[in-house]
C-alpha cells in the first residue's frame, strides 16, 4: 500500500501547477476593485502595449473570454483606410 501512495504522490508532483503569483492576485484585487469603465481602460491600456489576451487573462486572473468582451482589438489595424474622392 505504500509503495501505491508513494507513486501517486510522486505522480502528483509531476503535474504543472497553474502559474500564478502573489502579483497575480494582487492584480485581481485591485482590479475588482475598479468601476467597469476603468476596468476596460486597464484592460485595454494592457492590450494596446502588446500584452496578449493569454497574458492579461493570466495576470489579471480573469478569463480570456472577459478580456475579450471588454477590450476593442483591432491592435496593428490602423485607421481604415478613406477612399479617395476627387
Amino acid at each position: 500500500m505504500r509503495a501505491a501512495e508513494n507513486f501517486m504522490s510522486n505522480l502528483l508532483k509531476k503535474i504543472p501547477k497553474p502559474i500564478s503569483t502573489m502579483q497575480d492576485y494582487t492584480n485581481n484585487f485591485h482590479y475588482h476593485q475598479m468601476t467597469e469603465g476603468d476596468q476596460k481602460k486597464y484592460l485595454q491600456h494592457l492590450y494596446d502595449n502588446d500584452y496578449s489576451v493569454r497574458d492579461i487573462s493570466k495576470h489579471v486572473v480573469i478569463s480570456e473570454t472577459k478580456v475579450r468582451s471588454k477590450i476593442d482589438a483591432h491592435r496593428g489595424r490602423g485607421l481604415s483606410p478613406t477612399p479617395n474622392r476627387s
